[in-house]
């Protein structure tokens, strides 16, 4: 085992508790991946691609497909609140562990606040008087659930278990039902503006699909996580990607796909053209619901990787402190902060999605190198998995990820050079974040490198 040479490390890890039953950890990572994006992204793409948006929407399943396998086994292997961040510093070294959490921070910026103005949106849909008041709801949601959060993870998780049975159950009929109710004859032709845009396409798509490594970063609360953290993403893929395909089918087979890009609101309106109208009415109450499932998952999911680094010290401490509810109520309060300041910026829902799946899709290189690389840099840790795949498959899953997502970062690039400046300048401030913390750390005698290390072990003590 790794044997920390650093400063005695706070026993942060024993705060948190293992209170996350499979079925939790499933309606968990559900919840916080089917959110108001496919309320409103299969609309508004099919409006470039024609009826063929579906296939923007299998493509985009792929790197998430690779990912549950990269999540699986770096789960099972350190299945720890913060595995992500925590995997990469000892696989690849402390500073990538830093900058991933760097560039996580960024893209909740991006990520939340569309989630929180498509609450608004949909809201409005029920009560028009507020559409004036956008921004306010927009803000209260997130104020609401970064309450939630403080309450405790088994206050989280239960709201976010009757959130998800409720929108989960509208979006699978409404996916059925429309199928059989809609037009097949607007399916065709399903190419109409030719494959590019369907290509195109699949990089805003993804921002449906990401997240499933949010699970791993939930590890540490997680009940026998080495079996329970590979079928929660097994079980979780299955059941969005069926949704999903079901979904984006639907929604051009009721509406015909010129008519897409000035509808808002297009799965509500799609269900109003073959439901009773109580059940139409419905499925905007189960669009509100799906979004605010998102929000409550980032603010439970990414405020763990952010307590990891804090309790290794890499972060200041103070991101660290764990309240009497074992929830650290300060990392989750900067996630929701940045949320609202991500509200400032004012994008469409396109634009912030392709954002945030560029900064995804930069941590998801950092996963696929650490499954390559995980039996070399930490043997005994893979030893003791439950789960250990062979070298082809770590070479074929790992390598699969690393390739998908530097595809999605340039088509990316290519719709939005501009981009590519934005990823850079990130890095560049990340890396200049951490040669600046490592040098404080220094002068108290603490080596970077060691306190994650530290972390480490102190994390699967507790397991």
């Amino acid at each position: 085992m790794i044997k920390s040479r650093g400063a005695s490390m706070p026993e942060a890890h024993s705060h948190l508790h293992r209170g996350v039953s499979l079925q939790g950890a499933v309606f968990a990572l559900v919840g916080y991946i089917v959110g108001g994006s496919i309320f409103i992204l299969p609309g508004a793409l099919a409006a470039t691609t024609g009826p063929g948006v579906f296939i923007s929407y299998l493509m985009a399943c792929l790197p998430a497909l690779f990912l549950c396998f990269v999540g699986a086994q770096i789960g099972n292997a350190l299945p720890v609140s913060g595995a992500n961040c925590i995997a990469v510093s000892a696989v690849l070294g402390p500073m990538w562990g830093f900058l991933l959490v760097w560039i996580l921070l960024a893209a909740m910026l991006f990520a939340i606040a569309p989630l929180a103005f498509g609450f608004a949106d949909y809201l409005a849909v029920y009560l028009p008087a507020l559409g004036e008041h956008r921004t306010l709801i927009a803000l209260g949601c997130v104020v609401v659930f970064w309450i939630i959060n403080l309450a405790g993870v088994g206050t989280a998780i239960g709201v976010q278990t009757a959130m998800v049975v409720v929108f989960m159950t509208a979006l699978f009929g409404f996916g059925v039902g429309g199928l059989f109710a809609g037009d097949l004859g607007n399916l065709r032709p399903i190419f109409p503006n030719g494959l590019d845009p369907v290509v195109a396409a699949a990089v805003p798509a993804y921002y449906s699909y990401s997240g499933f490594m949010m699970i791993v970063s939930l590890g540490g609360e997680v009940r026998n996580p080495r079996r329970n953290l590979p079928l929660t993403l097994l079980v979780g893929f299955v059941v969005i990607m069926i949704t999903y395909t079901l979904v984006s089918m639907a929604v051009p087979a009721l509406i015909h796909w010129s008519e897409l890009g000035e509808v808002d609101a297009p799965v509500s309106r799609a269900a109003a053209i073959f439901m009773p109208p109580i059940l139409a009415q419905a499925m905007t109450a189960a669009a509100l619901l799906a979004i605010a499932s998102s929000i409550n998952g980032l603010l439970l999911a990414k405020s763990r990787d952010i307590y990891a680094l804090a309790a290794a010290q890499v972060f200041p401490s103070v991101f660290g402190r764990v309240g009497r509810n074992r929830v650290p109520g300060v990392a989750v309060g900067v996630i929701a902060s940045l949320a609202v300041l991500g509200m400032l910026a004012r994008g469409s829902f396109a634009q912030y999605a392709s954002l945030s799946v560029l900064c995804i899709m930069a941590i998801q290189i950092m996963a696929g190198l650490v499954l390559i690389r995980l039996p070399t840099r930490l043997p005994e840790h893979f030893a003791a998995a439950t789960l250990q795949l062979g070298p082809g498959s770590r070479w074929f899953w790992g390598l699969g990820t690393v390739a998908l997502a530097i595809f999605f970062i340039l088509r990316a690039v290519s719709d939005n050079p501009t981009s590519l400046g934005l990823l850079a300048g990130l890095v560049a401030t990340g890396m200049l974040a951490y040669r600046i913390r490592k040098q404080l750390l220094e002068r108290r005698g603490l080596a970077i490198g060691q306190l994650l290390e530290g972390d480490l072990e102190s994390a699967l003590k507790t397991d």
